[in-house]
């Protein structure tokens, strides 16, 4: 049974996740701002990150298998099981990993929504569904802190963990704030009714942090063990700075536009 499922969500989680991160983004980020490639582009990532990601939860399942299973001619690591030892680890990386993905598609989610709510705003307009994804954004970044945190000291009874478990304690700490700060400032906008000033400094922030997240994935998954760490942490500062470049371009654009009106 379990066999069946990942042969069908496996190779849509793949197919999706490929086209999200390597189509679907580039495009939107260098596309002019506002036109149809753009807004079609966004459109397809959003909505790819939710099957990501939903299909990502049915694919936790895999920790009860492990080994690797040959997809689209490349090699997905499966998780391993547990020892038998650490039998309350399970559950409680289902649900911790399932925080991770619920933060990162609130960042997709938000981030989509960001033009939608300037339009609102500039009519006084503050809708209760971005005030409900916030709060909600705001518990799962917390639920996201406290379980890895668990994760972490579980993982660190185990006979060939690393004595100090001080720097992951302090990443998943930095990671949850990240998350939280982000929800509370998309929540601040509602409650104070001040808009920030630069909404697509807000929008670009969010997806670049969403496909980071999304890219980092694929070495992650499908790198020699002895070199996942490099390429995953290199497919995210790639990531990071093709964000940032496509994000001085576009601020270069508006100055010029903005010298032109004057």
């Amino acid at each position: 049974m379990l066999d069946s499922i990942l042969a069908v969500v496996l190779p849509i989680h793949i197919v999706v996740g490929a086209i999200s991160a390597l189509v679907a983004f580039p495009v939107a980020a260098f596309a002019v701002k506002g036109s149809r490639p753009h807004v079609a582009a966004g459109r397809c990532f959003v909505a790819g990150y939710v099957v990501i990601c939903l299909t990502g939860l049915l694919l936790e399942m895999e920790r009860t298998t492990g080994g690797t299973i040959r997809v689209l001619w490349t090699d997905f690591k499966l998780v391993g099981p547990k020892v038998s030892d650490s039998g309350h680890l399970p559950p409680l990386l289902f649900f911790a990993t399932a925080t991770l993905d619920l933060a990162f598609l609130y960042l997709a989610v938000s981030g989509w929504r960001v033009w939608g709510r300037a339009r609102d705003a500039g009519r006084g307009v503050f809708r209760r569904f971005d005030t409900i994804l916030a709060v909600s954004a705001m518990l799962v970044a917390i639920a996201f802190g406290v379980s890895w945190w668990m994760v972490v000291d579980a993982v660190s009874t185990m006979p060939s963990a690393p004595k100090s478990n001080v720097v992951p304690h302090l990443f998943f700490t930095g990671a949850a704030l990240v998350f939280l700060v982000d929800a509370g400032l998309d929540l601040r906008v509602r409650l104070t009714r001040r808009p920030p000033r630069a909404w697509w400094f807000k929008h670009a922030r969010k997806m670049v942090m969403a496909q980071i997240f999304l890219a980092a994935g694929i070495p992650f998954r499908c790198a020699d063990l002895e070199h996942v760490g490099f390429w995953t942490t290199a497919t995210a500062f790639m990531v990071l700075l093709t964000g940032a470049i496509a994000a001085l371009h576009f601020r270069h654009r508006l100055r010029i536009e903005a010298a032109r009106t004057t």
